[in-house]
C-alpha cells in the first residue's frame, strides 16, 4: 500500500478528519464561551443579589413580586431555593437542583466584579426593577465569587439554570424550556466526505496512472529496448517529464548507436591489416628475398598502430579534453607553412597543392592553431589521396562576418549528395572511394569535425563537379600582431 496513489488518498482522508475534527472543536467552544448558558449564568449572578437583598427585607411577598417583574424581561418562571432544593415560596421542593451540582463554598471560585449603576444599564430607567438594583448598589461596589453552575435538564423539557447568592444560602433557579440538543450535520458531513474521497481517488489516478507509465518506460528503455518511448503527451510537469525522457532516450539512442557503429568499423578496419599481414607472414615464410614483403609488413603494422593513437585524439577533442590556447596567426605565412609541409607527400603522388589567403594575407588572428593545424593536415591529406595524378589541390581562406573560411578543394571522383553529411563519421567511406589503395582509416575528416566544432565552427562539405570541397567557418578575432610574409 506505499503506492502514490494510496498516499495522496489517505493524505486527502487525513485532511478531512483533521478539518472534520476542527469544526467540532469549534462549535462546541463557542456554544459553551458564547452560547446561552453562558449569557443566563452572567445575568443570573446579579440578580441572585438582588433577589436575595429582597427576600431578606420584604420576604415571600416581594420576592413574588420581583419574580412577576423579571418575566417582562427574562423568558421562563423564577425560584428560590435553599441549597438542599427546597421552594422557599411554597412550590414543590426538587431535590434535583440541590447543593451537591454546585461548588462547596469553601473551594476557589470566579471572581465576578459587579460595577456600581450596572443595574440601571441593565434595565430601562422608571422600573422598579432598576430602583431596586441602584438602592442596592448604593451601599457601595461588592466583588462576589461563584462559579459558573452547569444547567440541569429538568424531565418536564425544562433547562433550570442555577445561581447562588452572594452569602451562598440560596439558589435562584429559573426553568426555560431547553434549547433542542446541538447536533452537528453528521450525515451531510460523512456524504460531503466520502464525495471528496472518490473525488480525492480520481485525481490521485490521474497523478499515478501516467507516472506508473513513464516507470515503465524508463524499465523497458534501461532493459536495453532503446527504441521505446513514453506516450504520455499532457500539458503539466508529467507531460513536460515525458518529453524530457524521451529527448534523453533520443540522445542516449543516438550515442550507442554511433558507439556500436564505431566498434564495427574499428572491428572493420582492424581486421583487413590484421589478415593482410597473416597472409603477408605466410609469404615470408616461403620466400627467400624478403625485404618486398617485411616493408609491406610494416606498413600494415604502421596503419594499424594509428586506428587507437588517433582514436584517442578524437576522443580527447570530443570530451573536451583538449584544451585550446588561442595565439596571433598569420593567415597567410600559416597555409604557406602547410604546402611546405605536404610538400613531399604531394611529389610522391603528384598534386600540387596551392594556396590563397585574399583578404587576410597579411592579417592575423587570434587561433588555436594546433587545433587548426589538425583539421586542416586531415582535409589535406584526405583531399591528396583522392586526387589524379598530375591534378591540384585548392586551399583558399578568407574573411566573412568575423569569421574565418577555409576551403579545401579536390578534383577527385567526389562522393555522392546523399554522403556528404555522413563522410564525417568516424571510419564512414563512400562507395566510389572505398578502395584501399587511398590508404588512410577513415578517420581525417572525423578529426577535423570535432577540431573544429572545439575552435567553435563548423565543417561541411559539398559538390565541386568534379571533385569535393571541403569548407571550414570558425569565428577569429583580430590581433594587433602582424607576422611578415615569407
Amino acid at each position: 500500500m506505499n503506492t502514490l496513489a494510496f498516499r495522496l488518498g489517505a493524505t486527502l482522508l487525513a485532511s478531512l478528519a483533521i478539518g472534520f475534527a476542527l469544526l467540532v472543536w469549534w462549535n462546541h467552544w463557542a456554544f459553551r464561551e458564547h452560547g446561552p448558558e453562558r449569557f443566563h449564568q452572567s445575568t443570573m449572578r446579579f440578580i441572585a443579589d438582588e433577589a436575595e437583598d429582597i427576600w431578606a427585607d420584604q420576604g415571600t411577598p416581594g420576592m413574588l413580586r420581583f419574580f412577576e417583574e423579571l418575566k417582562t424581561y427574562f423568558p421562563g418562571e423564577f425560584g428560590w431555593y435553599d441549597p438542599q432544593g427546597h421552594d422557599l415560596l411554597g412550590g414543590p421542593d426538587r431535590p434535583e437542583l440541590a447543593l451537591p451540582n454546585l461548588p462547596a463554598p469553601d473551594q476557589p471560585l470566579e471572581k465576578v466584579a459587579i460595577e456600581k449603576g450596572k443595574g440601571r444599564d441593565r434595565f430601562p430607567e422608571g422600573k422598579s426593577f432598576s430602583r431596586m438594583g441602584n438602592r442596592r448598589h448604593g451601599r457601595g461596589d461588592r466583588s462576589i465569587d461563584r462559579p459558573p453552575s452547569p444547567p440541569v435538564r429538568m424531565e418536564n423539557g425544562l433547562m433550570a439554570f442555577l445561581i447562588p447568592s452572594e452569602t451562598g444560602k440560596f439558589r435562584l433557579v429559573q426553568f426555560i424550556p431547553a434549547p433542542p440538543p446541538l447536533h452537528l450535520p453528521y450525515g451531510p458531513a460523512l456524504a460531503l466526505a466520502g464525495v471528496l474521497a472518490m473525488l480525492g481517488f480520481v485525481i490521485s489516478r490521474q497523478i499515478a496512472q501516467p507516472i506508473r507509465a513513464l516507470k515503465q518506460s524508463v524499465e523497458s528503455f534501461g532493459q536495453g529496448d532503446l527504441s521505446h518511448r513514453s506516450p504520455i503527451d499532457r500539458s503539466d510537469e508529467i507531460g513536460d517529464l515525458s518529453r524530457t525522457f524521451n529527448r534523453m532516450a533520443d540522445q542516449i539512442a543516438g550515442i550507442v548507436e554511433r558507439e556500436r557503429g564505431l566498434v564495427r568499423s574499428v572491428a572493420h578496419e582492424v581486421r583487413g591489416p590484421l589478415t593482410r599481414m597473416k597472409l603477408l607472414l605466410e609469404r615470408l615464410r616461403e620466400e627467400r628475398d624478403s625485404a618486398r614483403t617485411l616493408n609491406r609488413l610494416d606498413s600494415e603494422i604502421a596503419t594499424l598502430s594509428r586506428i587507437p593513437d588517433t582514436l584517442l585524439h578524437l576522443a580527447r577533442i570530443e570530451t573536451g579534453h583538449f584544451e585550446a590556447n588561442p595565439e596571433p596567426t598569420e593567415i597567410g605565412l600559416f597555409l604557406r607553412k602547410m604546402r611546405d609541409r605536404f610538400e613531399p607527400l604531394a611529389d610522391k603522388m603528384d598534386v600540387q597543392v596551392e594556396t590563397e589567403a585574399g583578404d587576410v594575407e597579411n592579417r592575423s588572428f587570434e587561433i588555436d592553431t594546433a587545433l587548426l593545424e589538425r583539421a586542416l593536415e586531415n582535409i589535406l591529406e584526405n583531399a591528396m589521396r583522392h586526387s589524379p595524378p598530375g591534378s591540384t589541390v585548392h586551399v583558399q581562406a578568407r574573411y566573412d562576418d568575423d569569421r574565418i573560411v577555409l576551403s579545401v578543394r579536390d578534383h577527385g571522383p567526389g562522393v555522392p549528395a546523399e554522403d556528404l553529411d555522413a563522410i564525417f563519421q568516424p571510419f564512414f567511406r563512400s562507395d566510389r572511394s572505398r578502395n584501399r589503395g587511398t590508404g588512410g582509416v577513415g578517420l581525417g575528416l572525423a578529426i577535423a569535425r570535432a577540431s573544429v566544432a572545439a575552435m567553435g565552427g563548423n565543417i561541411q562539405a559539398s559538390i565541386a563537379e568534379p571533385g569535393l570541397c571541403v569548407t571550414m567557418r570558425f569565428p577569429a578575432q583580430a590581433s594587433a600582431a602582424t607576422t611578415p610574409s615569407a
